[in-house]
């Protein structure tokens, strides 16, 4: 059972392999609705795990409405 005890002890291996996969998964998202792959890359950057699917949608919002 997780507590809050052994999730203060996940490794930042873990940690990076969990931020590789979100970022590869907002990439792939991001493409799929016809941002480009550098924008949502920089985006994906500066965004945090715990804010994950706020930023997503808030993101696929924001990007959607521009034009270029």
């Amino acid at each position: 059972m997780v507590n809050e005890t052994s999730l203060s002890q996940v490794s930042s291996s873990t940690m990076n392999i969990l931020a590789q996969f979100f970022r590869c998964h907002l990439v792939y998202k991001a493409s799929l609705m016809g941002v480009s792959i550098e924008k949502a890359e920089s985006i994906v950057m500066f965004s945090q795990l715990s804010r994950y699917s706020f930023r997503v949608g808030l993101i696929c919002h924001v990007e959607s409405a521009e034009t270029y």
